[in-house]
């Protein structure tokens, strides 16, 4: 099976994951022991290090600080299998920080975009010389980045995979050129378009709400345990989700699901076995505690799917 390339533009970044039972409220002093880690992090990074899990040329754009957090996660993705030749190195500006603080009503994010937010339009056009099967972006970049890399990418012929992994309704979509394939969770969905898609014909009419602001041959909306909902234009398939056992750590399981979808279908053009195997490569992945070194190999996932019947 020939390797594909995916040239994968998204942040990096450190991320301080401060884990605490209330944050404090302004001005108040507070001391707590629920935990504090540094762990790497980034939606690109995260995507990238997926696709080298299952059989990519994963080739990682983007900047990095020079400093300790910048070497750390330049030494994380190599050795995760990542293509790290495209990664520059800023010396002005530090690498991008995301400070997660988790309370027991949930988590709020703070990211420091710093050397990220250097990267530009000719770093994009470099790294698009590279020939890739494929270019996935991330919309958690600029706007302007994400349209810019797009239409470059257009322009040169190379397939585009839309991931929007940090959906807003102020996002132009119509900017966008002709998409492959548009991916999102239900939550994105239903932030665009205002339509919570939990059933067949609320997703069918999300589905329709996006086709009138994007262009793509295929929209796919994750949504959990229930499967995936496939849209091209014209139809629609919903596929249920395969069950690997219980579900033990869900915070890879976006970043499995979309490598493994993005590389079946340049494999084969089949988006409905290639869903299938995206779904057991998520349900693999959620199986097991750890971050992305939980995702499968092309492999296991196949191996999972004959011994299961899912697909077959």
């Amino acid at each position: 099976m020939t390797e594909k390339r995916v040239l994968i533009i998204g942040r990096m970044s450190m991320s301080l994951i401060m884990n605490m039972f209330k944050l404090p409220e302004l001005g108040e002093y507070a001391v707590d022991d629920g935990g504090v880690a540094y762990m790497p992090g980034g939606e690109g990074a995260g995507v990238a290090m997926a696709y080298a899990r299952l059989g990519a040329d994963a080739l990682l754009s983007g900047k990095i600080g020079a400093d300790a957090h910048g070497q750390r996660l330049y030494k994380y993705y190599k050795d995760q299998g990542v293509n790290t030749s495209l990664i520059k190195v800023d010396r002005e500006e530090p690498t991008a920080l995301s400070v997660i603080m988790r309370e027991a009503a949930g988590e709020r994010t703070l990211v420091y975009p710093g050397a990220g937010a250097k990267y530009s339009p000719e770093n994009v056009s470099e790294a698009l010389s590279h020939s890739p099967d494929a270019l996935h972006i991330s919309f958690g970049l600029p706007w302007g980045l994400v349209v810019g890399a797009a239409r470059s990418a257009a322009y040169r012929g190379v397939p585009i995979i839309a991931h929007a992994t940090e959906a807003s309704p102020e996002q132009a979509l119509e900017a966008l050129p002709e998409l492959e394939l548009f991916l999102l969770d239900d939550k994105e969905a239903l932030a665009y378009t205002g339509i919570m898609p939990e059933s067949s014909e609320s997703s069918l009419r999300c589905a329709l709400a996006l086709y009138k602001r994007i262009k793509a041959k295929y929209v796919v909306i994750r949504q959990g345990e229930r499967g995936a909902f496939i849209y091209d234009g014209k139809k629609y398939f919903i596929i249920g989700a395969p069950k690997a056992g219980k579900m033990v750590d869900t915070s890879s399981m976006p970043e499995a699901f979309v490598a493994a979808l993005t590389l079946e279908f340049l494999r084969t053009e089949d988006i409905r076995a290639s869903v299938r195997f995206a779904l057991s490569s998520a349900a693999l992945t959620a199986a097991k505690e750890g971050s992305f070194s939980t995702v499968p190999t092309d492999g296991e996932v196949r191996q999972f799917m004959l011994k299961s019947g899912f697909g077959y």
